[in-house]
């Protein structure tokens, strides 16, 4: 509602009745003191201090803002009256490494989720979580069972469910512990590339990828209790700032839709047909990645012990405690596992010294 003066005459309108209702002076000086956030007795203070006697205004006050909140809700009701029906949820459901989650989703944004995780769509009888999402403008609201409502961006859903994708297989799908690095295969056994962030990993992937390996994963990959990894199957997750370098590599990478990750940075999900068998797979080779500006290529074997170090920083645990299994684990996947350090600044050049790993 909004309050305007016109010819010292004030008058309050309402878009959802089309109705015009005229103030007297008091009441649009009690109307603008509410909508600045003012209660009862912050305008009874303010009239006192300018001389006005507080029983007297006591009642005035309390008649026009009686008046002026039956006027709000006649406007929020017809607010509510003249709304669209809320868009009818359909339901899907993603099945990843076991884990199956239950989408209830706008047709809009289905036919978001079927782009980039249409080959993870199952008809898993069970679920391990769900989500519901209904659209609104350019506003996605976001609902889970027994939490508080949330919104996004549109543009920020993708990345936002892959995500939580990737918290539910974390907290249902049996492992020891969780791997942030992209793994390989090559001839039945994984490739682990472990980097902090910007170090290349999915770049480096991708042009393994190239190279004669098979993709398990790009991201997440989780080690069980024999020391054996399983890949999360998940589209390579390519930042704006690899888009033109990889472009001429995967052509159909130009076409995807742009999406925006919580942090700001854009990102388009990479679809491609070299998926490996994601695991159980043993470790036959660790890469711990050292990317440096101008750096010329270079392939160092390191112990297992600096491997160790990084498996155990880059992993993760129900609660965040390594545990003895999930040591010794780490352990057992490194004891028949040559482990190496590549620094390097062209993925191509990098390429190549990995791939000669395979042989």
């Amino acid at each position: 509602m909004l309050l305007a003066v016109l010819e010292s005459r004030n008058l309050l309108f309402s878009e959802a009745a089309q109705a015009v209702y005229e103030l007297d002076d008091f009441s649009a000086y009690v109307w603008r003191s509410m909508q600045a956030g003012l209660g009862q007795s912050d305008i009874a203070r303010e009239m006192a201090e300018a001389g006005a006697e507080p029983v007297e205004s006591a009642g005035t006050i309390q008649s026009a803002i009686l008046k002026l909140r039956d006027l709000q809700a006649s406007d929020t009701a017809e607010r509510k009256r003249r709304s669209p029906p809320a868009e009818p949820l359909t339901c899907m459901k993603l099945c990843i490494s076991g884990v199956s989650v239950q989408l209830s989703l706008a047709d809009a944004l289905r036919a978001e989720i079927e782009d980039v995780f249409g080959p993870y769509v199952c008809e898993s009888s069970k679920s391990h979580a769900q989500l519901s999402a209904r659209l609104v403008g350019e506003t996605v609201e976001l609902l889970l069972p027994g939490q508080p409502g949330t919104t996004c961006e549109r543009a920020e859903f993708v990345p936002l469910l892959k995500a939580f994708l990737i918290d539910c297989v974390l907290e249902f799908a049996t492992h020891e512990v969780a791997l942030h690095a992209a793994a390989l295969v090559a001839e039945g056994k994984a490739l682990l590339l472990l980097g902090s962030p910007g170090s290349g990993k999915t770049t480096l992937a991708t042009a393994l990828a190239r190279r004669g390996f098979k993709v398990a994963a790009d991201d997440v990959v989780l080690l069980d209790g024999t020391g054996r990894v399983t890949g999360l199957p998940l589209p390579f997750t390519v930042k704006e700032t690899a888009w033109t370098m990889l472009s001429p590599e995967w052509p159909g990478l130009a076409e995807q839709p742009a999406y925006r990750r919580p942090d700001g940075i854009q990102v388009r999900y990479l679809q491609h047909d070299l998926w490996a068998d994601p695991g159980p797979l043993p470790v036959r080779r660790v890469v711990l990645l050292n990317r440096q500006s101008s750096a010329c290529a270079s392939l160092d074997e390191v112990g297992a012990v600096p491997a160790l170090e990084a498996l155990i920083a880059e992993g993760h645990s129900r609660d965040e405690r390594l545990s003895e299994a999930g040591f010794a684990a780490l352990a057992t996947a490194l004891g028949d596992a040559r482990c190496f350090r590549l620094t390097y600044s062209d993925r191509v050049e990098a390429a190549q010294l990995v791939t000669s790993l395979a042989s």
